[in-house]
């Protein structure tokens, strides 16, 4: 997941393709901890918005909104990360 939004903020991959790897991975995580999966939802709810409006409305998917939303979420996965390799 955090792959999938580096390659955005780099250029590499669309908003579309960050959004399908990131719901593709959710869903094989089966998160049953509802704390987690709570906090997961709400770094990743801005960005699901950000993309429905650059689908519906025709809004930049590279705005800078979005750009930081992206990196909100990033930053909440790395920040999961590194607590399960700390618990280890």
């Amino acid at each position: 997941m955090v792959e999938a939004t580096e390659a955005f903020l780099s250029g590499t991959i669309t908003l579309r393709d960050t959004v399908r790897v990131l719901e593709d991975s959710l869903d094989a995580a089966e998160l049953k901890d509802r704390g987690l999966l709570q906090e997961f939802y709400r770094h990743w709810s801005p960005l699901e918005e950000h993309y429905a409006a650059s689908v519906e409305l025709g809004t930049p998917a590279d705005s800078e909104p979005t750009r930081r939303s992206v990196e909100d979420l990033r930053d909440f996965l790395l920040r999961m990360s590194n607590r399960v390799r700390d618990s280890e």
